[in-house]
């Protein structure tokens, strides 16, 4: 603010500066100093690490074979209600199990989205029992599947990654199987052999813009920003619509310092969200450099019931941006939520 005062004195008395930024400090200047960043002659921005920081990736990252369940929690409640009166309508017999396996897995499903992991657990588990078909069924496959990411979110990551290892065996050419292997495997630090995973799975999968996100947020985790953007950039070709993809762009410039690229990445996510852009305002404060505003906004809709603790949960995106604020003591009751 006293720079953006006393800009006169540069300029009466001819004055050439070069004041060096922060990222945190390029983002607030524009904000507190705006005639002063107005009239600046020239920006150069130094990428002195090209790859970024490595990351952990949310257990929402990882895939399911049914995608797509990212509703408000009284539509996920009343899927849950109408497919588990479905359940208790089966017959007991053995011709009907294969739709007793596939409505465990579908209500597991739903309450895992729903934050209950421990009665997802047990509905995955059940299907797995009841399933009488041999081991390397499809079925099998997606309960298992299913078990694995509640393993990776309870910080299992090894036995996670077994899981995954001994499916791949049977199921060499599921590329959402790979995908989540590769997640794993950055969980464990084996980021060569996660992006081994990540071009086996997009040789299978070359369409699935849901798998080129994914892949992209692996770049991510591992550091690899460049390889990072182009997978998001796939991701989007193959889907222009979905603003998801957008949304994992701007994070990725944000994460290079490219903050013009990231909120045009948010403007057209806007274009595309219809009514669900609370988020999406959360990432413009955390890339304008308020990140402690952010976290206020968050705090403000989970008291006054605009969010719930599950949509918070869900929202992995959120959680990457501000993954280091989260680590803060204050916010530890929030956040495990």
């Amino acid at each position: 603010r006293n720079l953006n005062l006393n800009r006169e004195i540069f300029i009466e008395n001819q004055i050439k500066t070069v004041i060096w930024l922060t990222k945190t400090e390029s983002m607030s200047l524009p904000v507190y100093a705006p005639d002063l960043w107005a009239f600046r002659h020239y920006v150069v921005e130094f990428f002195t690490v090209r790859s970024g920081r490595k990351s952990m990736l949310p257990a929402e990252i990882l895939m399911w074979h049914h995608q797509g369940i990212n509703e408000p929690v009284k539509i996920l409640r009343d899927r849950i209600e109408t497919n588990e009166r479905y359940l208790k309508q089966l017959p007991q017999t053995a011709e009907a199990n294969s739709s007793r396996i596939e409505l465990l897995y579908t209500i597991g499903q739903l309450y895992w989205c729903l934050g209950d992991s421990q009665k997802a657990t047990e509905l995955l588990q059940l299907g797995i029992d009841t399933d009488r078909q041999p081991e390397h069924s499809l079925c099998r496959t997606w309960l298992l599947n299913g078990l694995a990411i509640i393993h990776y979110e309870k910080g299992e990551y090894l036995k996670a990654a077994e899981i995954y290892i001994d499916l791949i065996t049977n199921n060499q050419n599921d590329g959402i199987l790979r995908i989540d292997l590769g997640i794993t495997l950055c969980a464990l630090g084996k980021y060569s052999k996660a992006i081994s995973e990540c071009k086996k799975a997009v040789k299978l999968n070359t369409t699935n813009a849901n798998i080129w996100n994914r892949i992209g947020y692996i770049y991510l985790a591992a550091g690899k920003m460049d390889e990072a953007t182009s997978a998001f950039k796939k991701a989007i070709q193959l889907a222009p619509t979905s603003s998801a993809f957008y949304e994992s762009l701007a994070i990725d410039y944000y994460m290079l310092g490219l903050t013009e690229e990231s909120f045009d990445q948010i403007e057209i996510a806007n274009k595309y969200a219809g009514n669900e852009t609370f988020f999406l305002k959360v990432y413009e404060e955390v890339i304008q450099g308020n990140s402690e505003k952010s976290i206020e906004r968050i705090q403000s809709a989970l008291i006054s019931g605009l969010i719930s603790k599950t949509d918070l949960k869900r929202n992995y995106n959120s959680r990457i941006l501000l993954q280091s604020l989260l680590e803060e003591k204050s916010l530890k009751e929030w956040h495990s939520a």
